[in-house]
């Protein structure tokens, strides 16, 4: 396939290296080679660039998922955390009122059948 431009990232010893290879065909015309392009990144720059991809390549080689968008690193105003904390607080009296319903419901369950049992 002429033109055919396939591109491979690889992070090794903190050097990101982007190596781009030209497959083409039939002949050329002049030189179309792209050299590659070695360029030095510190890891922990690597790391808080919010723009790159969810998962990293170690030095090792090995792929780890990003944190990024896990992270609780993060300052919080004091709206946003009493919003989360009166979230919470809902969260769990919903819970409760949940919980109550059904035993409430499992309670008039439990009723019916005894009522069943005892007419016969």
């Amino acid at each position: 396939m002429a033109g055919k431009l396939t591109t491979s990232l690889l992070l090794k010893r903190r050097q990101l290296t982007i190596k781009v290879v030209s497959n083409e065909a039939g002949p050329s015309k002049g030189s179309n080679n792209i050299p590659n392009v070695v360029i030095p990144v510190q890891p922990s720059k690597i790391a808080k660039n919010s723009r790159l991809p969810a998962t990293m390549v170690n030095p090792s080689g090995e792929i780890t998922k990003s944190q990024k968008k896990n992270s609780k690193n993060k300052q919080i105003s004091k709206k946003q955390k009493a919003r989360s904390d009166k979230g919470k607080e809902r969260a769990v009296e919903l819970s409760e009122k949940l919980g109550n319903r059904v035993k409430e419901r499992e309670e008039k369950k439990a009723k019916r059948q005894r009522a069943k049992k005892a007419w016969e």
